[in-house]
């Protein structure tokens, strides 16, 4: 009798077990079905993320694009003179139009910060010409407020791995904060040098008004205001510095501040990823330091001689503007209002150059440029891509498109002529630009 309620006693214990163990497994099993929905729902709230943030990008930066190169077609004087009270006024456009590009640069960057990854499209690159695109979209602003930019950079640089347009971000990031703390008369200066066999490293030193020491650990933190905003010690509130930060990290570098109040800043970083084989140098030298000062366009500049751009674009300022633009430096600028119509205005007009804004109505300029790209007279053509900053295309579907480059919104007109004289050449004869705006 005692034999068999032992038995009873495990038959029970199995059966609980059983129980449980299929218990367990229901459990299990739900909780893989939640969790699988779950990062169903992370996917699309990813995928709503980037398109809002890709289409908020879109709608700021199109009207803002237009307000910028009218400023400089103005600034340029090629209309006529302007009087004392006109430039006066121009001058505060001009400042107000930075501002809000600075604001709408934190919006868009604090998007980016909540996101989980910012997409790199990393491949060697000759960081003397990512400094130098830097520069030449910034140059106007200093000179405008009479402060010297200096580069010094050295020899033999090796190729370094980065991501173009967001390294270039970094470095336009930290002058507007020099810019904007330098008092006119002042002087900021970058000094390039060689970190290691992968990597740089810069120094952006300016005479402004420096960092208080206890600020000097907290600039760089998402939405760090100070206690005191009317506290002119305070240097770079906002989210500009905090994506900065982001990026240089990214691409494998450190960065940070050296400051004393009254005595000017240097903020330093280092650049470049070591995930790619990159060329060893042999020389050990010490580079030669060349330093340069980059100077704003003269009103009186090369004329293309009557080379022919087609613009694809659909807003009608941006279109008046880039038109205009380009007929001061002596280009023939015709416009197309959607991807259809650019497939038909240039094989009629066989441009020398298609500036192919991506989103436009009908057919946009992706389509536009692949089927571009299957006629044999547009197969060499150079197709430089217009989109704004964080566009959904990645540079990878732009070049598998056929692109030939890409030009980021707001265009500044500097880097778009830089862009005209590597594809077309240097324009030949001069002269002082004048002639009609209209589209």
């Amino acid at each position: 009798a005692g034999d068999v309620i032992g038995v009873i006693g495990v038959g029970q214990n199995i059966t609980e077990l059983i129980a449980g163990r299929e218990k367990l497994a229901k459990q299990l099993a739900i909780s893989n079905d939640e969790l699988r929905l779950f990062k169903v729902e992370q996917a699309c709230s990813a995928s709503v993320r980037e398109k809002f943030h890709a289409n908020l990008n879109h709608k700021l930066y199109t009207p803002l694009n237009s307000i910028l190169g009218f400023i400089d077609l103005l600034n340029g004087q090629f209309y006529g003179k302007l009087n004392a009270k006109q430039s006066a006024y121009l001058r505060q456009i001009e400042k107000s139009g930075n501002q809000l590009m600075e604001l709408i640069n934190d919006l868009l960057g604090a998007t980016n910060l909540e996101e989980a990854t910012i997409p790199l499209n990393s491949k060697l690159v000759k960081p003397e010409e990512m400094f130098r695109a830097a520069l030449t979209a910034m140059a106007n602003s200093f000179t405008n407020k009479n402060i010297k930019l200096l580069l010094v950079f050295g020899d033999n640089f090796p190729d370094i791995n980065i991501d173009f347009f967001r390294s270039r971000q970094i470095v336009l990031n930290l002058l507007s904060n020099a810019l904007k703390y330098t008092p006119s008369g002042g002087k900021v200066t970058i000094t390039v040098s060689r970190e290691n066999s992968f990597q740089i490293r810069c120094r952006i030193t300016d005479t402004g008004i420096g960092i208080a020491v206890d600020q000097q650990d907290k600039i760089f933190s998402q939405f760090y205001q100070p206690s005191r905003l009317e506290d002119s010690s305070f240097f770079g509130a906002g989210n500009g510095l905090a994506l900065t930060r982001r990026l240089v990290e990214l691409h494998g570098g450190k960065i940070g501040v050296e400051s004393r109040l009254g005595q000017g800043s240097t903020f330093w970083f280092t650049l470049g990823r070591n995930d790619m084989e990159q060329k060893e140098e042999s020389a050990t030298s010490a580079p030669v330091i060349k330093p340069a000062v980059v100077k704003p366009e003269m009103e009186c500049i090369p004329t293309a001689n009557g080379r022919r751009i087609l613009i694809a674009e659909d807003n009608e300022a941006n279109m008046i503007m880039l038109c205009a633009l380009l007929r001061t430096r002596g280009y023939d600028a015709e416009v197309a209002r959607d991807g259809r119509e650019v497939l038909e205005k240039a094989q009629s007009l066989k441009p020398d150059l298609i500036l192919m804004d991506i989103r436009m109505p009908v057919m946009d300029g992706i389509e536009a440029t692949r089927r571009l790209r299957e006629i044999d007279e547009f197969k060499a053509t150079p197709i430089i891509a217009v989109t704004a900053g964080v566009d959904p295309w990645s540079w990878n579907q732009l070049l598998a498109a056929g692109c030939s480059d890409r030009l980021a919104k707001p265009i500044v007109s500097s880097a778009l002529f830089e862009k005209l004289r590597h594809y077309l050449g240097t324009p030949e004869a001069p002269r002082c630009a004048s002639g009609d705006a209209a589209v």
